[in-house]
């Protein structure tokens, strides 16, 4: 069906409003200096490499992280997640027998059940950290973990209730947890999503017993200039295979 010529005004009305609101956040942003690298303080070299709606993606020339300069609210992102989550779910068809049978193949290469087996009954405690629907946390349980999730998304929080899993809704910085009291904590690709990754990181050590094991997983995107950019990541792609190393290595002695 044809647009009608008020139509196709209104479209490129609100196309040219779209692009100025772009604009003024975008110097507000630079201004305010938001484009300040969270890993080393670059911002004074920092290189804009993508600008569009509703983030711009900044690359450090010092460390190589891909950063967003401005951040949605909480509860919005929370909601772009969650429509993500369950549109890649729907296209792909998960079939979570196979995808825990994988999980489980991975842990076994890591040398998890090596780990394991050094551990009394009572030692194996385990958190997960964006535990989305509990799917994760079934193997730890079935294998006579304690198991504890945090999941910000109210949706998936309430999934893994019904499921019988001890889950809390809400941020692993604002949730009160015991000094070394776990044996291992898994975070699979959240540090790309958190505003300061610094804070959560201090947190894991924190709660981690010292001689607990730190499952880390985040995407890599070498190509970044030709990468798809996600809405869904608030810091975008890691660029190094040590940047998350870096990272650990940084917080660790600090």
């Amino acid at each position: 069906m044809n647009e009608l010529p008020h139509e196709r005004v209104l479209k490129a009305v609100k196309y040219i409003f779209k692009r100025v609101i772009i604009n003024i956040k975008f110097i507000i942003d630079f201004l305010l200096k938001k484009h300040k690298c969270i890993l080393c303080n670059g911002g004074k070299n920092s290189s804009l490499i993508f600008k569009g709606w509703p983030y711009y993606y900044w690359k450090c020339n010092s460390c190589d992280l891909i950063f967003v300069g401005n951040s949605p609210s909480n509860r919005l992102y929370q909601l772009r997640v969650q429509n993500a989550y369950l549109y890649y779910q729907q296209m792909h068809k998960t079939n979570w027998r196979d995808w825990q049978d994988w999980k489980i193949e991975t842990l076994r290469n890591l040398g998890f059940f090596i780990f394991e087996e050094t551990l009394r009954r009572e030692e194996k405690k385990v958190l997960e950290i964006g535990s989305e629907e509990g799917k994760l946390l079934e193997i730890f349980k079935r294998r006579g973990w304690n198991v504890l999730g945090v999941e910000p998304n109210e949706h998936f929080a309430r999934i893994s209730k019904n499921s019988g899993l001890a889950v809390v809704n809400g941020y692993i910085e604002d949730i009160s947890l015991s000094n070394h009291s776990f044996a291992l904590v898994i975070a699979t690709h959240v540090l790309e999503h958190l505003r300061d990754p610094h804070i959560v990181l201090k947190k894991i050590f924190q709660i981690l017993k010292d001689n607990g094991r730190l499952i880390l997983e985040v995407p890599l995107t070498v190509d970044y200039y030709n990468a798809p950019v996600s809405y869904t990541h608030l810091r975008a792609h890691e660029t190094s295979l040590h940047l998350v190393c870096r990272l650990l290595l940084q917080k660790k002695k600090n």
